[in-house]
């Protein structure tokens, strides 16, 4: 999505880059990334986002471009490799359909096995054309593309958590405590848990009075997964 697409009360999400969302003139981030989207969404708040990055995305080796660091951790990835760990996209567990019978794109498109398949409108007559005269064909690639979306994709895809130290996101634990999130620890809308290990919680921060923990091995082990960088921005 460009400036372009934008409606007119709508503004570009603060992390336009990596959700490519829009938010409007209350919010500066759109459902995906906000905290005051109660329903859904990863509550992320606006990320940490540098222009240009200092050395490769440790995951692509991809040098030039911005790059963004994991709300759970102190490390930095590209948009791209941020996109592809941390949000989930169903086309990655579409079927090739020729292994069931259907002809290739007239296109020529070497679509994968597993993955992201072209979307050419000749492509989608002939398997128009392949469902009316084979429906036995279609309904079995059917049914494997239902299976192949309940099943891992592998690596470090749609898993939420840094490919470096293993930490994992959690709305709750590293999600950005403005707006609605910070309103509902502070009215005890949230049950405080461990930042860490999600245990009932007995310590608290003294730098930021917000993250919470359960033993003094947790606390130290959250501030080197990134909480001495964060500490700061949520005392504020």
């Amino acid at each position: 999505m460009s400036d372009e697409d934008l409606d007119d009360d709508e503004i570009p999400c603060r992390n336009h880059v990596v959700c490519r969302g829009s938010g409007n003139s209350n919010y500066d981030t759109c459902m995906s990334c906000g905290p005051w989207f109660k329903l859904s969404g990863f509550g992320f708040g606006v990320l940490d986002i540098s222009d240009e990055r200092e050395e490769p995305c440790c995951v692509c080796s991809e040098e030039a471009g911005p790059d963004v660091r994991f709300p759970q951790c102190s490390h930095r990835v590209c948009p791209e490799c941020f996109r592809n760990i941390m949000f989930w996209d169903e086309a990655m567990t579409h079927l090739n359909s020729e292994p069931f019978g259907c002809p290739p794109c007239p296109q020529g498109c070497a679509n994968p096995t597993r993955g992201r398949q072209c979307s050419c409108e000749e492509h989608d007559a002939v398997k128009e054309t392949w469902k009316m005269g084979h429906p036995d064909q279609y309904s079995a690639w059917t049914d494997a593309e239902e299976q192949s979306s309940q099943a891992p994709v592998g690596g470090a895809f749609a898993t939420k958590a840094c490919p470096m130290c293993r930490a994992k996101y959690h709305r709750n634990i590293h999600g950005s405590f403005t707006g609605y999130t910070r309103q509902m620890y502070s009215s005890g809308g949230m049950p405080p848990v461990c930042y860490v290990c999600r245990k009932d919680c007995t310590l608290k921060c003294m730098g930021c009075s917000v993250a919470r923990y359960c033993s003094k091995a947790c606390q130290k082990k959250h501030w080197k997964l990134g909480h001495k960088q964060d500490c700061k921005t949520l005392a504020t």
